[in-house]
């Protein structure tokens, strides 16, 4: 079952933008779902009763955080780049020749 209209061929990629901007907004909506996780369950352990859980949640917490910035950001760049004329794409690894 294809779910999108991404089409990985021998030379050629064809990317589905609408899947791009989808798939960004599912990595939203879970990484917003476990800073909210994080967050209840540093209120409900509180300062000083289980230290060693809350300096782990607390970690996790500022992992996913950053997460979130990074979907959120990559989210926002999609759905505005629909009114540009021109994507440029970087960070991407060379394809070497043979």
């Amino acid at each position: 079952m294809q779910y999108t209209k991404h089409d990985l061929s021998a030379n050629h990629v064809k990317l589905d933008y609408k899947a791009l901007v989808r798939t960004a907004s599912i990595a939203c909506n879970k990484s917003m779902e476990e800073v909210g996780r994080y967050l209840n369950r540093m209120r409900e352990l509180g300062r000083g009763e289980n230290n060693t859980a809350f300096y782990c949640d607390a970690a996790w917490l500022a992992s996913e955080a950053q997460g979130l910035a990074i979907a959120a950001e990559t989210y926002i760049t999609l759905i505005e780049a629909e009114r540009r004329s021109e994507i440029e794409v970087i960070n991407r690894l060379e394809v070497k020749e043979d």
